[in-house]
């Protein structure tokens, strides 16, 4: 009976992070559409223009939000698994008025403080009104939000994963003929109407669960509230913390360097993430609700989700890193073009430090399912304050390249930490299978940083063959002996 719930658990998170994994890859080939659209209609300066106003938003965002999408979704998985309609019906409730209150605070940040970053952002006070514009963005955004934080709690996971890639369409739709028509100044509008479509998507799929109605009095939302509001914070912080990081470092390149090797970092970090966005993107969305829906029972329970979870993860993140690492050339030509070339040793070794961020990922997640977020931010901040430090040092001494060691070394240290932090906290460690294949991927990911830079030619192209055919053939076998992969594959293709 265990070994089948164990199998069911294993058999359900692959399902899931295929479905995830598609919707990224649609999103990703969606996003690049947009990227050359922008590109091509408005030019270097209307992709600055729009970067900059993105990125505010997003800083803002993250700032107001309070960490409510994720505090949130743990408490909706919670009760969800417990089976208390009732309780879950109370949270959603909760969390629907606290998305309003999180929002409007979010808009008055922007719409009170426009003459102030306009000023630092673009130098002037030209950019005013388009930022008390764009301010209601960020009540839209956390509505949106909100819509799917039901989603992801009760893990409904089609309709998720067809909100987020109707939102992308829907985006990419009405933001064309706006930059079409009026080039830099479609800029506000798209970015409204962006977020509307993915509002609206939001809410018609999330539209289609069926709650039961319940009165909750303004009491009890505060209460509630502000116990997700008090782990959210946290949250907030470590991501504020990681935003705060990545702009240092873009400011300290192009004060130390120039605007070409920020250029690259972006493009670097881009490739990288946007690769393996799959796997990440369905630990965020999947594997965390279902983590919190088992992490107040029995340890072996949420200890099975992990290890089956950083399995899966690796098992598929095997093949990708070395496909990557061994074609980089026509990624990045296929992405951008030849000038980008240089950024190849930063997107390598930066795929090292994926298998590290997977499992950091994987451990990371029990701590916000423990309501432990003080460990967890202590983790965020030592990771970017090591991160930070390596990046420019080594910047400094040999470029680029150093900020991929740096990704890598920080990885490390930071999974090190969860590692001891979870074992004392909880006495959880992974499996000795698991360790062993995490090891075995980390070998032969990098086998092909070896042959990349060892070998040229035909030999070249044989070791990448036999060294990918390889990873692949071992990942399908090992999932194979979880479950019957080729049974499933049948399943399908009959069906089909």
């Amino acid at each position: 009976m265990e070994d089948s719930a164990s199998r069911s658990s294993y058999k359900e998170i692959l399902k899931n992070t295929s479905i995830f994994g598609g919707v990224q890859v649609f999103i990703i080939l969606v996003t690049i559409l947009r990227s050359k659209i922008v590109a091509v209609l408005l030019g270097p300066a209307g992709v600055g223009i729009n970067a900059l106003f993105n990125s505010v938003i997003q800083f803002i965002g993250a700032l107001s939000n309070l960490g409510l999408a994720t505090s949130a979704v743990k408490d909706v998985a919670q009760y969800y698994g417990k089976k208390d309609e009732g309780k879950v019906a109370e949270t959603v409730v909760v969390i629907k008025r606290w998305v309003w209150v999180t929002g409007i605070f979010g808009t008055l940040i922007v719409f009170l403080g426009a003459p102030f970053l306009s000023q630092m952002i673009f130098g002037s006070i030209d950019y005013l009104y388009s930022l008390l514009l764009i301010s209601i963005v960020l009540l839209i955004t956390q509505l949106g939000n909100g819509q799917l934080i039901i989603l992801r709690g009760l893990r409904r996971v089609k309709p998720l994963a067809k909100a987020q890639a109707f939102g992308a369409l829907l985006a990419l739709l009405f933001s064309t003929p706006l930059y079409y028509y009026y080039g830099i100044k479609g800029i506000i509008p798209a970015i409204v109407l962006t977020a509307i479509s993915n509002l609206f998507c939001a809410w018609y799929f999330s539209n289609k669960v069926t709650l039961g109605k319940i009165n909750v009095s303004l009491r009890d939302t505060w209460i509630k509230g502000k116990d997700m509001l008090r782990l959210g914070f946290f949250i907030s912080l470590g991501g504020i913390t990681t935003l705060g990081c990545q702009f240092l470092i873009r400011a300290f390149i192009s004060n130390q360097g120039d605007l070409a090797d920020v250029g690259l970092f972006n493009a670097g970090f881009s490739v990288v993430n946007g690769y393996v966005g799959l796997v990440f993107n369905a630990m965020a969305v999947d594997y965390f609700p279902r983590l919190s829906a088992v992490a107040d029972r029995a340890s072996d329970l949420w200890g099975k989700e992990i290890n089956n979870q950083f399995e899966i993860s690796i098992l598929i993140l095997g093949p990708i890193l070395a496909v990557l690492i061994l074609g980089i050339e026509w990624v990045v030509i296929l992405l951008y073009s030849d000038e980008f070339l240089k950024v190849i040793p930063f997107v390598q070794w930066s795929a090292i430090g994926i298998i590290f961020k997977a499992a950091s990922w994987a451990l990371g997640f029990l701590l916000l399912a423990k309501k432990n977020s003080k460990y967890f931010l202590i983790g965020e901040l030592m990771y970017n304050a090591v991160f930070f430090t390596l990046a420019v040092t080594s910047y400094q001494s040999i470029g680029l390249l150093g900020i991929g060691y740096a990704f890598i070394i920080s990885y490390v240290l930071y999974l090190l930490f969860l590692v001891f932090a979870c074992k004392a906290l909880y006495g959880f460690s992974f499996s000795r299978r698991v360790s062993g294949i995490f090891i075995g991927c980390l070998v032969l990911v990098s086998l092909s940083l070896v042959i990349f830079h060892f070998y040229e030619g035909v030999i070249f192209y044989f070791f990448s063959f036999l060294l990918v055919t390889i990873t692949v053939t071992l990942s399908y076998v090992l999932v194979s002996k979880q479950i019957n992969l080729k049974e499933i594959i049948m399943n399908k293709i009959k069906r089909s």
